[in-house]
């Protein structure tokens, strides 16, 4: 709940004075919620033993199949992207992705999850295609089995059109966003609330329209953008 709040020093205050555990799982429990709090400061160095034990000690616990094994394992591969280690977190995220797949079948949301996060994994260490491709079937999965309005498969597209941007794939791009915002237009009106922050998207759809030689068109994005991010309230 503290995570949550975005208060992780409190819970490191609050966890960090207690050593001993009578099982394997709660020691496991114990350090995958210390290495977020650490993640959540960006104190990736000490988060880094916490998150590796975590998936030690929840694998002798449960199994190496086991669900929150292997999110502890996705987790982990997650924090080596944030630290630059692309030769552990591909890898990581491949196994973890696989095992899910195989334990649950590859239609479950949590399991499409993990294929979108291997898809940017793969994407920010240099497998732009098969990255990309990764977040289409993500993306396309999550709207297909769940729906168009998925929290999820909204942001995997703000993901996927992130990375067909970078690949100078821009007509590519642009056409994501164009569903994107439909589905999240369509989410605002269901809940009355986006996944997407709407500045967030236009400002990506500004980027990239100046990337596709349109700014004349990203100059009005950009602008309403501002305003919002300017805004008392966001300020």
């Amino acid at each position: 709940t503290l995570l949550r709040l975005n208060r992780p020093n409190e819970v490191i205050a609050l966890l960090s004075p207690h050593t001993e555990f009578p099982t394997e799982g709660q020691r496991g429990s114990h350090h995958r919620i210390l290495g977020r709090a650490y993640r959540a400061l960006e104190d990736y160095q000490s988060a880094l033993p916490h998150a590796e034990r975590a998936v030690v000690h929840l694998s002798n616990a449960y199994g190496e199949d086991d669900w929150d094994t292997l999110v502890a394992m996705s987790s982990l591969s997650y924090l080596y992207i944030l630290m630059n280690n692309c030769e552990k977190a591909v890898p990581l995220a491949e196994e973890a992705y696989q095992r899910m797949a195989a334990r649950e079948g590859e239609t479950k949301q949590g399991v499409l999850i993990e294929l979108g996060n291997r898809g940017s994994r793969r994407a920010d260490c240099g497998q732009r295609d098969a990255g990309i491709r990764d977040l289409y079937a993500a993306r396309d999965q999550l709207r297909l089995h769940y729906s168009n309005t998925n929290a999820p498969a909204q942001s995997f597209a703000m993901a996927l059109a992130r990375q067909l941007g970078n690949a100078k794939r821009y007509d590519e791009a642009l056409a994501v966003i164009a569903t994107l915002s439909a589905d999240a237009a369509a989410q605002i009106q269901a809940s009355g609330g986006p996944s997407v922050k709407p500045a967030t998207l236009q400002v990506l759809h500004a980027r990239l329209l100046h990337g596709a030689g349109r700014s004349a068109e990203a100059l009005p994005l950009l602008s309403s953008a501002l305003e919002v991010l300017e805004a008392p309230e966001n300020t």
